[in-house]
């Protein structure tokens, strides 16, 4: 298990997957992503893996730490877990990924996507359902900043 900075995330490995837990109320920085990567990178040594990323309640993501996300390529593909719809929408305009990337309710639909064998993708990742701004919550949605950004969602 590997901890951030006063335990703003906890890292722990499994057999399948890393697992990545944020701390409740944290405003995510750029500082906070790149000690994330650098841990994720420590602990798959052997190859990248994918990864669940647990992000609670989250309060805010900084524009330096949204810019580190989209870029990041540490994982194989990324499932981000939370149960709290506004931090669905928080998330949604940070995790548009070069990997792909997709927003969960429920960790055992997270798990099994996670897992599931998938074709490689050259480029960035391109969700196959877009979230839409009036969509409800449910399990198994695509994160795709630009789609909530072009539904005119300004609050």
């Amino acid at each position: 298990m590997v901890s951030g900075d006063t335990a703003r995330f906890v890292l722990t490995v499994g057999p399948d997957f890393n697992r990545l837990r944020w701390a409740p109320g944290v405003t995510m920085f750029g500082r906070d992503v790149r000690a994330t990567i650098s841990a994720v990178d420590a602990v798959s040594t052997a190859a990248k893996r994918p990864l669940l990323v647990d992000i609670g309640s989250i309060e805010r993501i900084t524009p330096s730490a949204r810019q580190l996300l989209i870029d990041d390529t540490c994982s194989t593909r990324t499932a981000v877990l939370s149960t709290d719809v506004v931090t669905k929408v928080i998330t949604a305009f940070a995790y548009t990924s070069a990997t792909p990337t997709r927003f969960f309710t429920d960790e055992s639909e997270a798990i099994r996507w996670l897992l599931k064998p998938s074709a490689a993708s050259g480029n960035r990742h391109q969700s196959d359902d877009l979230l839409e701004a009036d969509a409800p919550v449910h399990t198994g949605t695509n994160l795709t900043g630009e789609s909530l950004g072009h539904q005119g969602m300004d609050a």
